[in-house]
């Protein structure tokens, strides 16, 4: 991803934070009987719920970036409204990228967890995270994703390109925010759910060769084609609310 930078920075600290959750009651997704183990486990672990807060929260930082870009502050001060009009004709090719880059993490976590995890413990991940407690401390990260970094890196780079430093600080922050929000009660009420588990030792060897794979498809060319209609609906929208405005 060269410009639509943060969801796989989202969704890499939803892995990255099994001891979190945030205080507000969050739904269990729906998750068929008859699939794998491991099907069960990536569903919850990425469910709808997580990406639709972290296109919430992308848009934010984005509109956001924009607003603190010397260069888009003049053109918004020159003719006002533009980075809003931006934002808003463009809003279904963000999200259609969005999903696109959704489901291809989901892919590669499938493929993933299916080769180094047993049945066993993606059982017990799925019966973890399924649960609303569980759901707190997935949709967390995707509500407190900083994506500060990650997006000065893409703009500093001219192909585009994110550099790992900038992606795994962008983690950390996100780890430190998403803690600010939680009570010690919460943390030990998740930390006695978990207690024993097979499951959390084997992800945790297992979540930075995640990282690795969503880092590099960060970075890729595979979401080209969403890419670029993306591009062609926000340059669009600025070109015509300039026109407009003169």
């Amino acid at each position: 991803m060269k410009t639509f930078l943060p969801a796989v920075a989202s969704l890499g600290l939803a892995l990255a934070l099994p001891f979190t959750l945030q205080a507000q009651d969050t739904a269990p997704p729906v998750v068929a009987a008859e699939e794998s183990a491991h099907a069960q486990l990536v569903a919850v672990m990425s469910p709808d719920a997580l990406h639709e807060a972290s296109f919430a929260n992308t848009v934010s930082e984005l509109r956001r970036f924009y607003m603190e870009n010397p260069d888009f502050v003049l053109l918004d001060k020159e003719c006002p409204g533009l980075i809003d009009n931006i934002f808003e004709k463009s809003e279904d090719e963000m999200r259609e990228y969005h999903w696109a880059e959704a489901n291809a993490i989901r892919s590669l976590m499938l493929d993933l967890v299916t080769e180094y995890l047993t049945e066993e413990q993606a059982s017990e991940g799925a019966a973890l995270y399924g649960t609303p407690l569980g759901q707190k401390v997935i949709i967390a990260a995707g509500q407190n994703q900083n994506l500060q970094n990650t997006m000065e890196s893409a703009v500093e780079n001219k192909g585009g390109e994110v550099d790992r430093t900038a992606f795994d600080r962008d983690q950390r922050a996100t780890t430190s925010k998403v803690l600010r929000t939680l009570t010690r009660a919460e943390i030990e009420e998740f930390g006695r759910r978990a207690m024993g588990s097979k499951f959390l030792p084997a992800f945790q060897r297992l979540n930075p060769l995640i990282q690795q794979r969503k880092f590099e498809l960060l970075n890729s060319d595979r979401l080209s084609a969403y890419e670029t209609r993306m591009q062609a609906a926000m340059q669009d929208a600025m070109n015509s609310h300039i026109e407009a405005c003169n």
